[in-house]
């Protein structure tokens, strides 16, 4: 485990890093490798020294999302639709079984599919 002054060196970039995040949309596309080394970065150092995970994907997101599939504003997608965006995140592999309960798939149950997904993908580091 790092010394506590290393730690509290992490919170402090962490914290420099959360204050310019309203820039960093523009970082992506002006630089993107950059912008992927300081996100693989992030991870490193949070690996290394126990602080946790930076979560890169909150309910704004995961709203901004369901709304895009949701273009008929019924409240509900549709299976394949929800199978497709959990693929395009990363959070479903080919072969898993996923219920179809035929009632379509509501923000309340997309928005907890992709939250525990997500953690336990960081859990696993």
């Amino acid at each position: 485990m790092p010394p506590l002054s290393e730690k509290v060196n992490i919170l402090n970039l962490i914290r420099k890093e959360k204050k310019s995040q309203s820039a960093e949309g523009a970082k992506i596309f002006e630089r993107p490798r950059e912008y992927l080394i300081s996100i693989l970065e992030r991870l490193r150092i949070a690996k290394l020294s126990g602080v946790a995970l930076p979560f890169f994907m909150d309910n704004s997101n995961i709203a901004s999302m369901f709304e895009m599939l949701d273009s008929s504003n019924k409240g509900s997608i549709s299976f394949v639709q929800y199978k497709e965006a959990l693929k395009t995140l990363g959070l479903y592999t080919e072969g898993e079984v996923l219920k179809d309960d035929g009632h379509g798939v509501t923000f309340e149950q997309f928005r907890n599919e992709v939250n525990k997904r997500t953690q336990e993908i960081w859990s696993a580091f």
